[in-house]
């Protein structure tokens, strides 16, 4: 650690100081003698202070006299709404007052500039020598602008940077996709993948970004999905035997040993004891309105007028126009008013709202008990965030509080409403990168107890922000990919959170909504790919599909089980369950040397 600066090196933690060693091992070379040439998989669990490690690992490389000369100019790519995170972490470490760290390091960031502009900015970057340089670029903008050819090409594919970083890397774990391609082929040698620990439910994604870094690790990729990737997913099965279950421990023990030197892995064991705070998730599973039944009972049952048979089942279709209906019944008919399908021919007179009523949160249980949750965590003074999928939601949400504002500063003791800006901020696809840290700057302010609630697009707000200002989290539709709701509740259970932590997943009972969520905490969620939407009805069998086509609704005179402090909302609650984001860690204890040690040597023996 003697290249680091001692005013980085102070703020350090102990997994922060190995991952740099790690680095400086497998990508400089072994006490900074610059005779690596290779990459490196930086596979920390999400909220442990990868940026930092990387932004210290940075600036210790290009302020050393030695390491310098060979290493001068350093790309960056990431997703596009993290560009400013890591400009703005960049400059807050080594370039803020009483910090000046960075006299001959130059930071640019391309993002929606004009040609001329990006050119200059790449080819400054690339040619100039009196300063360091780091280049910061999203995902998509690097390939479009190496798919451009020319000089632009050259700059950033060949030769390249002398130093690659590319942050969210499980976005590379398609080996058939444009991005992987283009990154393939860059002639970078040192390159450094950043991920959440990795690859838990695909072996495949684990062989190809391995195979970017390391491509002579592995046979081949049929090799490896025979020996590793076909019998890892027969032991996850949920009816594997107990054979297939040790071969499977066997074979995750021997890849970890495979790739031990190209992987720095620290799990969520270690962001637990870091941070020493509580953390508790509940969901509560909550009863549709009576309108909401009969509109979801209607909708999955309906006829098609032209041709009198049922339509053809699609999940991804479908669900989305229920989720509209348990979000609130208004939402679904004001969607359905400006969609040019057929859909509002099947609704009668029973499944009609009151146009006088069609706004009032009674109509939709899940709605009463957001306010609800929102209410107590202003009473206790937590600051709260507020994720959902899907845009109309949270414009619906937006709409409510705006309703509910006056009342609500009437009866608040701080005499507050919900103006945006000032009680609320909002953040979703259409917010553009820096916007969103000037919000997270706002929000985070502790001296800001005012603004005390975020709303977030599930997939938007998810990644690359880090919003420890509050402690408390509402999941208000759970999505088909469990990941994404997992990196949003690691917005506030992370590095610097200093309160307790509470999760609140809210699922509509007897629907579809708890058919997705038990897909989620199921064992073998663990164990089987992620479901991309697109891809929804593939991962289900017919029997599946079936039951998320069924509803099942509990009748308002079964007794709720409840706890906590929302009693208003008691007879909207069938039950609360206690959940668990973090799966248990894999036990090296299971499995022994000698029985690895007896894999590997058949199949090294078949090379």
């Amino acid at each position: 650690m003697d290249s680091v600066h001692p005013d980085l090196l102070r703020f350090l933690k102990e997994h922060q100081k190995e991952a740099i060693k790690f680095l400086f091992d497998r990508v400089i070379g072994k006490n900074g003698t610059v005779t690596a040439r290779s990459g490196a998989i930086l596979a920390h669990c999400m909220g442990l202070g990868k940026s930092f490690a990387i932004i210290t690992f940075l600036h210790a490389v290009l302020s050393n006299d030695v390491t310098s000369k060979k290493i001068s100019r350093v790309l960056i790519v990431c997703p596009k709404n993290v560009i400013a995170h890591w400009e703005k972490e960049i400059k807050n470490w080594i370039d803020c007052p009483g910090r000046r760290l960075a006299d001959n390091i130059q930071i640019s960031c391309i993002s929606s500039t004009s040609k001329d502009t990006r050119f200059y900015d790449v080819r400054q970057w690339s040619e100039t020598t009196d300063k360091k340089q780091i280049l910061i670029i999203g995902y998509e903008m690097f390939g479009n602008l190496i798919k451009s050819g020319g000089e632009m090409k050259n700059f950033l594919q060949n030769p390249g940077a002398d130093l690659a970083v590319f942050d969210e890397a499980h976005r590379l774990k398609n080996d058939e996709s444009i991005g992987y391609q283009l990154i393939s082929k860059i002639r970078t040698y040192r390159k450094i993948f950043l991920t959440g620990t990795p690859f838990q439910n695909d072996v495949m994604e684990y062989y190809n970004i391995v195979h970017l870094i390391s491509p002579k690790l592995f046979v081949s990729k049929d090799r490896f999905r025979k020996d590793f990737s076909l019998p890892i997913d027969k032991g996850r099965s949920k009816d594997a035997c107990p054979g297939d279950v040790k071969k499977m421990q066997v074979l995750c023990k021997v890849l970890y040993k495979k790739t031990k030197d190209i992987i720095h892995r620290k799990g969520v064991k270690v962001l637990t004891d870091e941070i020493g705070i509580e953390k508790e998730e509940v969901t509560f599973m909550v009863r549709p309105s009576k309108l909401q039944k009969k509109l979801v009972e209607a909708y999955l049952n309906r006829i098609n007028p032209e041709t009198g048979k049922a339509p053809p089942k699609n999940a991804v279709k479908d669900h989305p126009v229920v989720s509209r209906i348990l979000t609130h019944p208004s939402l679904f008919y004001e969607y359905e008013k400006t969609n040019p399908n057929k859909t509002i021919q099947w609704m009668n007179a029973t499944t009609q709202i009151d146009t006088q009523n069609e706004s009032s949160i009674e109509l939709s249980n899940k709605l009463m008990l957001l306010i609800q949750i929102i209410k107590y965590s202003e009473k206790v003074g937590d600051k709260i965030l507020v994720f959902s999928q899907y845009v109309l939601t949270l414009n619906f949400i937006e709409a409510t509080l705006k309703r509910v504002s006056e009342e609500w500063k009437n009866q608040s003791k701080n005499g507050w409403g919900w103006s945006r800006g000032k009680d609320y901020l909002r953040i979703d696809g259409g917010v553009d990168s820096y916007s969103r840290h000037a919000y997270q700057d706002i929000f985070n302010k502790s001296s800001n107890p005012r603004c005390r609630l975020l709303l977030i697009s599930t997939k938007a707000g998810s990644l690359g922000t880090n919003m420890i200002g509050a402690n408390r989290v509402v999941i208000f539709d759970a999505c088909w990919n469990p990941t994404h709701d997992i990196q949003s509740l690691y917005r506030v259970y992370r590095l610097g959170q200093t309160k307790p932590v509470f999760i609140y997943r809210l699922v509509t009972s007897g629907t579809v909504e708890e058919i997705v969520y038990n897909r989620q905490i199921a064992k073998e969620a663990t164990g089987h790919r992620v479901i991309d939407e697109a891809d929804i009805d593939r991962h289900f069998t017919r029997e599946e599909l079936k039951h998320l086509y069924r509803f099942k609704y509990v009748p308002e005179d079964e007794p709720p089980i409840i706890k906590g402090n929302f009693n208003d909302s008691l007879t909207a609650i069938v039950a609360v369950v206690s959940h668990d984001s973090f799966f248990d860690e894999f036990n090296e204890d299971e499995v022994s040397e000698d029985e690895v040690s007896k894999f590997e040597e058949i199949y090294d023996n078949k090379k």
